[in-house]
């Protein structure tokens, strides 16, 4: 009877993952003591890549956005986890053995002191962005690519983009910028300047008519 594999690969977004390389490279960075990566599925079916982590020190508040950072020098996007969260102790079986099944359920573990975002176009595009990545909440400096996101989505959200703001935008402005806030900043400042292209060529042809 085949009941699955005996070893911690996993396929990601079509990738043959092994956890235990991602979790050699969370332990190799110095605020990290143990770390355990499990696949679990995403809000939109997918999945995808949920790290646990115990640190030896007084972990900072953006440790999540650090480890994601540091992770990225190191290993490809589609390896590093969408969800880190920080434990106190690890949960092991009585003969000592890591339990798996005891590991807390994750629903957002983006960085939570900056996880909703309120107002305006910032808003309008991270709902885009949670949607296609499948999470529920990102930073204000949440990286696309760092939380799941690769071509295929990137041009997904631009397309999302475009008809829910009634305008062309390239694809290459998301691997450009590719955080909340640089992206939005830069979607601002594009949005504006069409604007006044548009109300100088109404002023323009209101000229003409008159």
């Amino acid at each position: 009877m085949f009941m699955g594999r005996i070893d911690a690969q996993v396929k990601i977004r079509g990738y043959r993952v092994e956890l235990g390389e991602i979790e050699a490279a969370l332990e190799a960075l110095p605020d990290v003591q143990e770390a355990i990566v499990i696949a679990r599925e995403g809000v939109d079916g997918r999945a995808l890549l949920a790290g646990y982590v115990r640190s030896h020190v007084q972990p900072p508040a953006d440790l999540a956005q650090r480890l994601r950072a540091e992770l990225a020098t190191r290993l490809p996007a589609y390896m590093i986890p969408q969800q880190l969260s920080l434990i106190a102790q690890v949960p092991r079986t009585p003969s000592g053995k890591l339990d798996r099944q005891a590991l807390p359920q994750l629903e957002a573990a983006e960085d939570r002191e900056d996880t909703h975002v309120h107002h305006g176009l910032r808003a309008q595009v991270a709902r885009i962005w949670c949607r296609v990545l499948g999470v529920r909440t990102l930073a204000v400096d949440a990286d696309f690519f760092v939380n799941g996101g690769h071509s295929l989505a990137a041009i997904e959200a631009v397309s999302a983009l475009e008809s829910a703001l009634g305008c062309q935008l390239e694809i290459a402005s998301l691997f450009e910028r590719p955080t909340l806030r640089e992206y939005v900043r830069w979607l601002d400042a594009r949005l504006a300047a069409q604007l006044r292209v548009t109300h100088g060529d109404e002023a323009a042809l209101a000229r003409g008519v008159a």
